[in-house]
């Protein structure tokens, strides 16, 4: 019994170990757009996924998302030009923007700074796309007008990209200031192997009456 006392301290180690070394990063779309025909300065769209008017930056794909949160990173105001605001015509209250990432990725949230508290978005449904051409509904949120980051959470799903239809604004204009994205790692080689190993010798273990 104390053997198997032991190993099961030592599968609960490996398993924390293993957890922890596997948090989600922070991973920018490559490409974003509007697909719903606002067309302002095309320079604008990257204005939300190039971290400018962000209080702290993050090293894209590599940085720990939960430390990065724990700063309370904020964004600046629409005022000061880092941000995407819709053209003066576009209309007020619904948007449809897009994000493409490089390549197909696994996510559960996307971190969305608003564009302060003049042109914010007040909430957006969420559609996902495994070929960043046919996007399908999947969640809806509601957002406040602070400059903090506002986690959007939701189950793990692998795409290539997601749109925002916006629900509504907090002004005449729609704006936003970053979007990121949080992905989900896969599980490692090693890791699988060592759980092999470890239930392996958890049965070989000899039963005493």
């Amino acid at each position: 019994m104390k053997t198997i006392a032991v190993l099961a301290v030592g599968i609960f180690m490996a398993v924390a170990s293993c957890a922890a070394s596997q948090a989600g990063v922070l991973v920018s779309p490559s490409l974003a757009y509007s697909p719903s025909g606002f067309q302002d300065n095309s320079t604008n769209y990257s204005r939300m996924i190039d971290q400018s008017g962000l209080s702290n930056n993050f090293v894209d794909g590599f940085s720990d998302a939960e430390e990065f949160l724990s700063l309370s990173p904020t964004h600046a105001n629409y005022v000061s030009g880092v941000s995407w605001v819709s053209p003066w015509n576009g209309g007020a209250g619904t948007a449809s923007v897009a994000f493409i990432f490089s390549s197909s990725i696994t996510i559960d949230r996307v971190i969305v700074w608003n564009a302060g508290t003049g042109y914010a978005i007040s909430g957006f449904d969420l559609y996902t796309s495994p070929d960043g051409n046919n996007f399908t509904y999947l969640a809806m949120f509601s957002l406040a007008q602070g400059d903090f980051a506002q986690v959007c959470s939701f189950p793990a799903i692998e795409m290539l990209g997601f749109r925002f239809q916006t629900t509504g604004v907090y002004s005449n204009r729609i704006g936003i200031g970053e979007v990121v994205a949080v992905s989900v790692p896969e599980p490692s080689v090693g890791m699988l192997v060592v759980g092999s190993l470890l239930c392996l010798a958890f049965f070989r273990i000899p039963r005493t009456s």
